[in-house]
């Protein structure tokens, strides 16, 4: 009998997860989301076609999205967003090319939900500005570092 207990109890708590999973996210005319509760994992495609969008992962298992990938129009990876302490906000980005290499990192360096370091990545070298007057612009003049690579 307690065994029965504790896997109805099991499924009913998976089953809430994945209800809360489906609900937190709204559904227009434009958008499909369905929730793998096996990978924890939400994805986003477009009702006309059903080409793919945006995954969403809860890494820690917190019921909030902590990374999301984007796809472009051919179902290549064009941007990466992580939060990375886990404060629903998301704060590092990745902006990547047709091959999947990074063209560029923005992030939120002070995690105040402002963009302050944005990082571009040639093929020789990494360039890193500061929008140190918090414009929201970065200029040549903000420039704080240049790496090789």
């Amino acid at each position: 009998m307690l065994i029965a207990l504790t896997i109805a109890l099991v499924c009913s708590i998976a089953y809430n997860v994945y209800q809360h999973k489906v609900i937190a996210r709204s559904e227009g005319a434009l958008f499909d989301w369905s929730y793998e509760l096996e990978r924890d994992i939400q994805v986003c495609r477009l009702r006309t076609d059903g080409s793919l969008l945006s995954v969403w992962y809860d890494l820690n298992e917190d019921l909030a999205d902590d990374s999301s990938v984007y796809f472009d129009n051919k179902g290549r990876s064009a941007s990466a967003w992580v939060d990375l302490d886990y404060d629903g906000i998301m704060d590092l980005e990745y902006v990547l090319g047709m091959d999947g290499e990074i063209l560029a990192t923005y992030e939120d360096s002070d995690r105040d939900g402002r963009v302050e370091d944005y990082t571009r990545h040639t093929n020789d070298s990494l360039i890193t500005y500061r929008d140190k007057n918090q414009d929201g612009h970065f200029a040549f003049t903000e420039i704080i570092e240049r790496r090789s690579r």
